[in-house]
């Protein structure tokens, strides 16, 4: 029972883990394109 509950928690915690590392990834690819097509034009 307890090696159950250890792995059901292993593994929530890698999918949080996951889906913040997807999400900074994301941010910066948008950060990055949106500089990079919006370059021309600051923004304030």
């Amino acid at each position: 029972l307890l090696a159950t509950v250890a792995t059901a928690e292993f593994r929530i915690m890698i999918i949080g883990l996951i889906s913040r590392v997807m999400g900074v990834i994301n941010y910066i690819t948008l950060g990055f394109l949106w500089k990079n097509l919006f370059l021309k034009q600051p923004i304030i």
